[in-house]
C-alpha cells in the first residue's frame, strides 16, 4: 500500500484522535505534515490503529512524540508501542513523549 492508502484507511482513528487535543490541527493539516517530505511526522498504520509521531531535536536531546493514536488498544500498547520505540532508539533519541 502506498502512504496515502494507509492513510485514508487509518484517519478515522487519527481524526477520533483529534477531539481529544487537535492543537490547531483539523484532519487535511494532519496529512499535510505527514505527506511532507521535511516534515518529522510520521504515520505509523496497524491492523486496527494508527499513530502519528513527531520527532523533536532540540540543542542537547531528540525526542519522539506520539501526537495522536486510536483506534484498538491493545494494538497500540502491546504489538506497535514497542517497535515505535525501537525505532526512537535506534533513531538516536533520548526519550520518547506519550
Amino acid at each position: 500500500m502506498t502512504l496515502r492508502e494507509e492513510w485514508d484507511r487509518c484517519k478515522g482513528w487519527i481524526e477520533a484522535a483529534l477531539e481529544y487535543g487537535s492543537f490547531g490541527y483539523d484532519i487535511d493539516a494532519v496529512w499535510d505534515e505527514i505527506a511532507n517530505p521535511h516534515s518529522n511526522t510520521l504515520l505509523w498504520p496497524g491492523k486496527k490503529s494508527a499513530v502519528v509521531t513527531q520527532l523533536w531535536v532540540f540543542p542537547r536531546a531528540r525526542a519522539l512524540n506520539y501526537w495522536l493514536a486510536g483506534g484498538d488498544l491493545h494494538e497500540l500498547t502491546v504489538e506497535m508501542r514497542p517497535h515505535i520505540e525501537a525505532f526512537a532508539k535506534d533513531i538516536g533519541c533520548d526519550t520518547v513523549d506519550r
